[in-house]
């Protein structure tokens, strides 16, 4: 599935002449997960956070940028609530199975979401 998703945005990161198409093959192998709901989620979670960010970045930086330590506390803060958001989240968790303890059809995968 994976494959199949980096297949697929590479050509169209191409086409839209981004400047670092690698990165778009990142992110479908980030947000490949064993099924497509869990896939789409994890994708559509990727986005609202870049929204988010970016949105945030947009309102912060006309005070953070010439302020060092404002900045630092800001930084600080936000690192801090993403790791908090790690360690609590099914999303964030290092725990996640292993490409090879990946369902490899439907009986095997309807095991799995129940283990989850």
């Amino acid at each position: 599935m994976a494959a199949a998703a980096v297949a697929l945005t590479v050509p169209i990161a191409c086409a839209m002449d981004l400047p670092a198409v690698w990165w778009a093959a990142i992110s479908a192998v980030v947000s490949t997960m064993p099924t497509r709901p869990a896939s789409v989620e994890r994708g559509l979670l990727r986005i609202i956070g870049t929204a988010v960010g970016a949105l945030l970045a947009y309102a912060l930086v006309g005070w953070l940028a010439y302020d060092r330590v404002a900045c630092c506390l800001v930084l600080f803060a936000v690192s801090s609530i993403g790791i908090f958001g790690m360690a609590v989240s099914s999303h964030g968790s290092h725990d996640s199975p292993h490409i090879s303890d990946r369902p490899k059809n439907v009986r095997e995968e309807r095991l799995f979401l129940q283990q989850l």
